[in-house]
């Protein structure tokens, strides 16, 4: 091979090279504007729980290649995210010998419905979007049932007291305690225990004052039922979830009217 061979062939590597070889920026190795960049994020979906919930991490993984599918390892990637915390802090990160830089992205409960992750090198870049929810309660909501109206005929100065019965109602603690059905008999009603069914909340009594009135008198009376918490396992346990219905029943003096 004669000397103007040597050098054409010498010019020819040097143009390979150059093609394939990254650009500096501030010390920086930055990828060839003929390269591509791929973002990917493992998980794109993050659920937190619905009790207690706990931050959640993201992989991210970013790939320079040259033209032709060529690694770029030592490339200098910068990622970034609109919300969480990145491992590399902004920094950049260099790709390895596989030509991928790697970050993690941490997210906290109460995270956007979306957040907007980039990868960057030179003029290159790349977005991926990660969608958050948190997971929905799955235990059911009660339902309240107050028993029907009641209409009473007493004597208009007399004190009446009148039988509550819940028992129609559905999802609350099997305990039918008075933390699970709360009866409430309205402005100038008095709750008390049914004497027939003690440490069962689901009945009860309101007493009321009737007074001398030109019409009938009324009362509402409003039950309220509430499920269980869910609680984790954490000491002391944190619940939520607790759901509750309500229902209402109106009570009525007909006693006799007295003429105006």
């Amino acid at each position: 091979m004669n000397g103007k061979s040597n050098l054409v062939l010498a010019t020819g590597l040097i143009v390979l090279v150059a093609a394939f070889a990254p650009a500096c920026d501030k010390g920086e190795v930055l990828a060839p504007k003929d390269a591509t960049i791929t973002l990917t994020a493992i998980p794109t979906q993050v659920v937190f729980e619905a009790v207690n919930p706990k931050e959640k991490h993201v992989s991210l993984t970013a790939q320079v290649l040259a033209s032709g599918g060529y690694p770029q390892p030592g490339v200098a990637v910068r990622f970034a995210a609109a919300v969480g915390d990145l491992a590399s802090n902004g920094l950049p990160v260099t790709t390895n010998v596989n030509s991928v830089a790697l970050d993690v992205l941490t997210l906290q409960p109460g995270a956007p419905a979306s957040v907007d992750v980039t990868a960057a090198s030179g003029s290159l870049s790349q977005k991926v979007t990660i969608s958050t929810s948190s997971a929905a309660c799955t235990n059911l909501a009660p339902t309240a049932n107050a028993g029907a109206d009641q209409t009473l005929l007493t004597h208009p100065l007399g004190t009446f007291t009148v039988n509550l019965d819940g028992s129609g109602s559905t999802g609350g603690s099997s305990t039918y305690d008075d933390q699970h059905y709360i009866w409430d008999c309205g402005p100038g009603g008095v709750l008390g225990s049914d004497p027939n069914h003690l440490n069962d909340s689901r009945y009860a009594t309101c007493t009321y004052t009737a007074t001398v009135t030109v019409t009938p008198q009324s009362w509402t009376v409003t039950l309220t039922v509430k499920t269980d918490p869910i609680c984790d396992n954490s000491t002391p346990p944190v619940c939520g979830c607790q759901k509750s219905a309500t229902d209402t029943m109106k009570v009525t003096n007909t006693a006799p009217a007295v003429t105006p």
